[in-house]
Formats: C-alpha cells, structure tokens, sequence
C-alpha cells in the first residue's frame, strides 16, 4: 500500500520525520483519540481519553515499509479490539491481527 492511499482513507498525519539510515525512509505517525464514559452505581458518570499511537514507516517510493498501532495502555488495547479507534488501530488478543486484501502491510505488533 502507498502512503498516498493511506492518507486518503485514514486523512493527514500528525507528525512526519525522517527515520532509516541516513534518514531514506520517512515515519508517519498519527496519534488516535477516543473517549470513553462510565458510570457507576455511586458516580455521576465519568469520561476518559485513550490514545493509540500509529507509525507508518514509507521508502523513497512512497510504498509502506512496515505499519505499527501502539495503544497507550491496557484500557486502550481493550478499546482498540473493539475497533473504538477504527481499523487503523485495531488488535486482537492471542490470535494473528486481520488485515484486508488490499491493507497487506509488512506487520502489525501490540
């Protein structure tokens, strides 16, 4: 997959820097937010933000290198199963991650 079709259907990154040897490659990274509410018996109700950050590391041919989603932390990784951030971002728990026909990209790691 191209960098070009990922920011077309994911939309435009938060930061891009230069990574490889000799800084060759480029890493896309955009940090993904959802909100989360619960509620208890005894509380009003409360909100929390959970954040997974993604990298995309692309070649000097604009293709995708290697793609990883890293949720923040565990209440992220439970959200990020249920597809709370979208596909991009989505994990599975002791099986192999999903990919679509068309998003083969190079691995995926919690």
């Amino acid at each position: 997959m191209s960098i070009v079709a990922l920011m077309q259907k994911y939309g435009h990154p938060d930061q891009i820097v230069a990574s490889g040897r000799r800084d060759q490659d480029r890493a896309y990274r955009w940090r993904l937010k959802t909100t989360a509410s619960f509620e208890g018996p005894d509380e009003a109700g409360r909100h929390e933000d959970f954040f997974c950050d993604v990298t995309a590391v692309v070649g000097q041919t604009g293709r995708v290198k290697r793609f990883e989603a890293r949720p923040a932390d565990v209440g992220a990784s439970a959200l990020a199963s249920a597809e709370a951030f979208g596909p991009m971002c989505k994990k599975t728990f002791g099986s192999r991650p999903r990919r679509a026909h068309d998003e083969k990209l190079a691995r995926m790691r919690l």
